[in-house]
């Protein structure tokens, strides 16, 4: 069409004029686009810039949208589609394993992965665990991740099997698609969740008997204040409690 004749005419005489300007400069230094159409290129369709919430962190944002938006689509990845509840669901589980082998507050942990929906989930994990993240790039030379590795010193590191080998032998590793690990940290998971529940049910427990306790003074009258036997009926069921949520689970220690 004539305009696309009349914008290369446009853009061969900028360039026509960068080389009569000066003829030591190299070709891949000379303008292209006249100067209203370079105008248009990077400032008025590059108009993209955003507003965002700054106060909110990323694994806060992503724990709103897995409540708004569950089943919408986070990840995707050669055909694998991951939403937004599976990915805070597998990354507050990885979060949970990584407390428990130590990861805390400004605690280092390396990430060596191939690109992938792992990656990402572990980069939030150690987000929501408090720690912070040493990129490894698998593609660097064995040298330079072992001094890398040497310097920071992490707590741990994310990684595969098929990169295991890349990494100091003496590295605390958690290989993220070896079975027998993903096993373990299953049942170290179920002993947490296991714990947790007895302490909510000890905490509840405690609390009614609290109440209980409250509401029987108030129905004694002045010649019966002694509350000395009522107590120690309370206490007495309160063991009672905390033995039979023990039992529930006798393999924790």
């Amino acid at each position: 069409s004539s305009d696309a004749v009349n914008r290369l005419l446009e853009q061969m005489q900028v360039i026509l004029e960068g080389i009569a300007g000066d003829g030591e400069k190299r070709v891949g230094d000379l303008l292209v686009l006249p100067a209203a159409e370079r105008q248009r290129v990077l400032s008025e369709w590059n108009q993209t810039a955003e507003a965002y919430d700054l106060s909110q962190r990323a694994q806060e944002l992503i724990e709103q949208q897995a409540i708004a938006r569950a089943d919408a689509t986070a990840l995707s990845y050669r055909g694998e589609e991951i939403s937004y509840e599976q990915l805070e669901h597998r990354a507050n589980r990885l979060a949970h394993a990584l407390q428990a082998r130590g990861v805390g507050p400004e605690r280092p942990v390396g990430v060596c992965l191939e690109r992938g929906p792992n990656a990402i989930i572990s980069l939030l994990a150690i987000l929501k665990a408090g720690g912070v993240y040493l990129p490894l790039d698998p593609a660097y030379p064995v040298e330079r991740l072992a001094y890398m590795v040497g310097d920071a010193e992490p707590a741990l590191i994310l990684t595969q099997l098929s990169l295991r080998e890349r990494l100091p032998g003496d590295a605390p590793l958690l290989c993220l698609d070896d079975e027998a690990e993903q096993a373990a940290l299953a049942n170290t998971l179920a002993q947490q969740e296991a714990k947790q529940t007895i302490i909510e049910r000890y905490t509840q427990t405690l609390m009614d008997l609290r109440m209980k306790e409250s509401e029987l003074s108030v129905k004694f009258t002045d010649e019966h204040r002694d509350l000395r036997q009522v107590r120690q009926q309370i206490a007495d069921l309160l063991i009672i409690a905390i033995c039979a949520e023990a039992l529930r689970f006798p393999l924790l220690k």
